[in-house]
């Protein structure tokens, strides 16, 4: 069957020809024997074998991102249709004629005929959202109908089957012949050009050539689909007994799909959800209890041709029955969008570990842990196993807070005189550092569990990790933030953070996308092995026998770091000549030289608090509860203390951002703190010289 993904490809062929004034038939014919001739050439050559390396997270991932392809897709038209019927002129103007209406009856009998010249079809609207919900739930009430008591085994099997064109028609005719006198969008099609050839006139070699690109990329969204979608129905739990054929498919498909593009048909491969749901039509099922809970389990296949051969017949002469379509009303499809993205989640076992986050306690643990290790196909432990769903939960608000950072910076600017938006901004940004923290645990644990502990390759890795930061961004700036790569300041500045390849030009959205991907994909993980190799390393070699002396040496050593970073600050006016011509010289060397210091010194102070809070934070006795009581006692403690103080910030957590200076040195305290110790100058000014950015006190209760 064709895709969403498909139909957004062709939305852009289409657009792609009205731009440059091309033939649509002709170019969406050449894209298409592109495809073919690429799809031929991964099955010759076996490129299908890369699908060996797809674990079933992969297969599901996709999957779900069909099924909201699916959803998004729906959504929309509901959305379009209300504001077309709804949400109008017209529909303003009756309320606005109604509510005087009941003030002054007499006064507004003579407008009546004016307001009926203009119709508010609200009720259009709200039947489109009956119809497609109400497929919705017919659908998926039948869908589970084998779960009831009712009928026969046999009947409720049938009734199983057949829900979705159950629902279909009998929602159609709801539309259609009860509400015949509401007007409702109704199924269309372009009856030209049917089994009409293309006839491929005035082509250049431009054409052919960008045919050729769009080809490519089409034949690598088949390739993944067509292979994803085979791997999901020829996974074990489907207890299918032929044989797989991952480059015969491609090959086959290559054929059709030339085929229907010489005459300007749509393109069609083995796709999700359907292929699945029609391996769970021919399959016998039972109930069984598995992983905690009661699960639909397939005993067998009736592995036969035969029901695809009839279903595509009877696809064919849909063609000689396009008036019948015609009277299918558009919500009635918009359900069934809806009804395949929901039917396609049974089963789905990265959607059912996502609901778990919504679950109740006593009712997860019922759900065996290792349910996310089969899913992963990894060795990790009971605990390790929840690190995925946290990392992937973590950065998802991470994006959430990037993305819409600007309108959250507009909204505390307006109220930064109220109380609760100056403490509802702390908390915004201590919320964002502790996803950071999830994140900066999930990593550095599955480096743990799938790196070696080679102390020559670490320091490598480290020192790589440096350099490749230093040669994407110009600077090293980003080691002494991290583990919070994206800094935040608590009032006045929203920093903006930007890499060479942005321009101010590019959408607002485009851009935020890009510098999430940029910082959190590729410099995050730069700088988690920077800091876990240096982290090892002194694990190894600073006091490996005896945690507690280990832990203040790391503080000395880290603090000794720290006040002479801080000193240079303070005292930058007062360097002798020869730091003076070195600094005028070469500004970049020594501002990286700094902040490299910066990020050992971190790194010394944050492992040093570190071992000494997991050594001696069980022995306090006020609470007999477990360790975890004590956790979060003092996560709770610190967010009070530091949303009281004004502070989100700490020594390389999101720090207040200057830009002129925050170039030459690496540290910086909290501003708000700062003028809490100096008392000088009102909260919602920016210190406006150095010393006051360099007070001692600041910086020592900040680094702690």
């Amino acid at each position: 069957k064709t895709t969403a993904y498909l139909t957004l490809y062709v939305k852009v062929i289409y657009t792609l020809c009205y731009w440059y004034e091309l033939d649509f038939r002709q170019t969406y014919a050449l894209v298409g024997l592109w495809n073919s001739f690429f799809l031929i050439l991964y099955s010759i050559f076996g490129v299908s074998k890369i699908m060996k390396w797809s674990t079933r997270s992969t297969e599901e991932i996709f999957a779900l991102f069909v099924s909201i392809a699916f959803l998004v897709d729906a959504s929309r038209h509901i959305y379009k249709n209300f504001s077309l019927t709804y949400s109008t002129v017209a529909c303003e103007q009756h309320d606005e004629y109604w509510e005087k209406y009941e003030i002054n009856k007499s006064a507004m009998m003579n407008l009546t005929g004016e307001f009926l010249q203009k119709p508010c079809l609200r009720d259009s609207s709200l039947l489109y959202l009956l119809l497609a919900l109400g497929t919705v739930w017919l659908g998926t009430f039948l869908y589970k109908f084998k779960q009831t008591p009712y009928l026969t085994s046999a009947k409720r099997e049938l009734l199983t089957d057949y829900a979705l064109p159950v629902s279909v028609i009998i929602m159609s005719l709801i539309g259609s012949i009860l509400f015949n006198q509401i007007n409702l969008p109704s199924f269309t099609m372009d009856s030209g050009h049917i089994f009409v050839m293309v006839k491929f006139k005035s082509i250049n070699i431009k054409q052919i050539i960008g045919t050729g690109v769009l080809g490519f990329s089409l034949s690598l969204l088949m390739f993944l689909d067509q292979n994803i979608a085979g791997a999901i129905v020829n996974s074990p739990a489907n207890k299918l007994k032929k044989g797989k054929a991952f480059h015969v498919d491609l090959f086959v498909i290559a054929i059709l799909n030339g085929l229907l593009s010489l005459f300007g048909l749509t393109w069609m491969h083995g796709a999700l959800p359907l292929s699945p749901l029609h391996v769970k039509v021919l399959a016998d099922t039972e109930e069984r209890v598995e992983q905690g809970h009661i699960q639909s389990v397939i005993v067998k296949v009736r592995e036969t041709r035969l029901t695809a051969l009839i279903s595509h017949i009877f696809i064919g002469m849909s063609l000689l029955m396009r008036h019948v379509l015609k009277g299918i009303p558009m919500p009635v499809l918009d359900g069934l969008f809806l009804y395949l993205a929901l039917t396609s989640l049974d089963g789905n076992q990265f959607f059912e570990r996502v609901t778990l986050f919504f679950t109740e306690q006593i009712l997860e643990l019922l759900t065996s842990w290792n349910f996310m290790i089969e899913w992963l196909d990894t060795p990790l432990g009971q605990h390790r196993a929840t690190l995925p769903s946290l990392y992937v939960f973590s950065q998802l608000i991470l994006f959430f807070i990037y993305t819409n950072q600007d309108r959250l910076y507009d909204y505390f600017i307006q109220a930064e005189s109220k109380f609760f938006s100056v403490i509802f901004l702390q908390c915004h940004t201590l919320v964002t550092a502790l996803n950071y923290l999830i994140q900066w645990v999930s990593m550095w644990t599955l480096l743990d569990n799938y790196t070696t502990d080679d102390c020559i390759l670490m320091l490598s890795i480290s020192i790589a990790s440096i350099l490749a930061i230093i040669v994407l961004t110009g600077h090293s700036h980003d080691l002494v933030c991290s583990p919070f790569i994206i800094s935040y300041d608590s009032i006045e500045y929203n920093v903006r953070i930007e890499t060479s390849f942005i321009t101010e030009k590019m959408n607002p959205f485009l851009l935020h996308l890009l510098n999430y991907i940029f910082y959190e994909y590729i410099i995050s993980l730069l700088s988690i092995l920077a800091w876990r190799g240096t982290y090892k390393l002194l694990d190894d070699f600073l006091y490996p026998n005896n945690e507690n002396m280990s832990a203040i040496m790391s503080l000395l050593i880290g603090y000794v770091l720290f006040f002479i970073i801080m000193y240079t600050q303070f005292f930058q006016n007062n360097i002798d000549l020869i730091s003076t011509f070195i600094q005028s010289n070469y500004p970049l060397f020594i501002r990286n030289l700094r902040h490299l210091c910066a990020f050992f010194s971190c790194v010394f102070l944050w492992r040093g608090y570190w071992i000494l809070l997991d050594l001696h934070i069980a022995t306090i006795s006020f609470v007999h509860e477990s360790p975890y009581t004590y956790y979060i006692i003092f996560i709770i403690i610190s967010f009070i203390i530091l949303s009281i103080m004004k502070t989100a910030s700490s020594i390389n957590g999101p720090m207040s951002h200057i830009n002129d200076e925050y170039d030459l040195f690496p540290l910086y305290s909290n501003c708000f703190l700062v003028k809490w110790f100096n008392g000088k100058q009102k909260s919602n000014e920016l210190p406006s010289n150095l010393k006051n950015m360099t007070d001692i006190k600041p910086f020592v209760i900040t680094s702690f």
